[in-house]
């Protein structure tokens, strides 16, 4: 754990650890846009026993969107759109805890995860030129439960999963204060979601 603080229990450290993590990504839309982000965050961990925790702070994120002409399009015809597919600047801490079954049960499988972002609560207390114009203050928390039932040669997966997000009204800038970050919305689609479509092809984005 670094910092090495002094209130750690001994006992506890082999179990924690700290992680510095950067990241940048580049999603391209033929013809709607291009999202460009960047992601630093500075993590403290702990595991033990089925049990996982995370805290972030500060998780720094950057995105710019170029937009196309057929989403500039889209947006004229259908201005609310305009609130959707923005850009921005969020200085949040994120919170994050996972439950997972003890090792070596065999009869069913359980796991829940549970995330809760707050972005800007800090951050929004300086007032400069770059914070007023980009910066986002919402709150978003999600949950997930899932349930696996085995049997001899088969078995069953159960999966909910619910989220709810706001934007707080001290985002400075009229064009990013009633909606959460077009990138922080929720979607369908992908892998992890509904198979049949795409990423981001049910929903924002889409």
């Amino acid at each position: 754990v670094i910092p090495n603080l002094w209130f750690i229990k001994e006992r506890w450290k082999d179990n924690m650890r700290t992680a510095l993590a950067f990241n940048a990504d580049n999603t391209e839309r033929r013809t709607l846009f291009n999202l460009t982000t960047l992601n630093a965050s500075w993590a403290f961990e702990y595991q033990r026993r089925g049990v996982f925790w995370s805290l972030k702070f500060p998780n720094i994120e950057y995105s710019y969107l170029l937009q196309r002409d057929s989403l500039k399009t889209l947006i004229k015809n259908n201005p609310s759109l305009r609130n959707i597919f923005t850009d921005g600047f969020i200085a949040s801490t994120v919170f994050n805890l996972t439950l997972s079954p003890p090792p070596g049960r065999t009869n069913g499988l359980n796991g829940l995860k549970a995330n809760l972002e707050l972005a800007g609560l800090v951050a929004g207390l300086v007032r400069n030129r770059f914070f007023d114009s980009s910066l986002y203050r919402f709150i978003k928390f999600d949950v997930e439960l899932t349930r696996l039932v085995k049997y001899p040669n088969s078995s069953i997966a159960f999966r909910f999963f619910g989220g709810i997000g706001g934007e707080l009204n001290g985002t400075v800038n009229p064009n990013k204060r009633n909606n959460l970050p077009f990138f922080k919305q929720y979607f369908s689609g992908g892998p992890n979601s509904m198979r049949a479509w795409g990423l981001r092809r049910l929903g924002p984005g889409s």
